[in-house]
């Protein structure tokens, strides 16, 4: 990572925070999937752990979540893939784009 990072041309402050919040990405993404393996070990699917989340999301009160309800359906679109590989652009965009200001 590390070495595709200094390819890229980043210093190497940059490439120092870059790998910790890659690493924290990665980290928030094995601890989302292990939400979904639980639930399968007790006999869930993760078609019914997303409905479950679909259901809770249309019992959200507008009045006290204005902005959640507005967005509720929006909440839940996408696969995991289509997200999470969003999710790494950003990131990488937002890496080569924004130096590391060390003081």
């Amino acid at each position: 990572m590390i070495a595709l990072l200094k390819e890229a041309g980043l210093d190497d402050p940059t490439i120092s925070w870059a790998v910790d919040l890659l690493y924290l990405f990665i980290t928030a993404c094995a601890a989302e999937q292990s939400v979904y393996v639980d639930k399968e070990s007790e006999g869930q699917t993760e078609a019914g752990v997303v409905k479950a989340l679909e259901d809770y999301y249309a019992t959200v009160s507008a009045e006290r979540y204005p902005m959640v309800f507005a967005l509720r359906r929006q909440l839940m679109v996408g696969t995991g893939d289509e997200r999470g590989s969003w999710a790494l652009k950003v990131l990488i965009n937002g890496i080569l784009g924004t130096p590391a200001e060390i003081v």
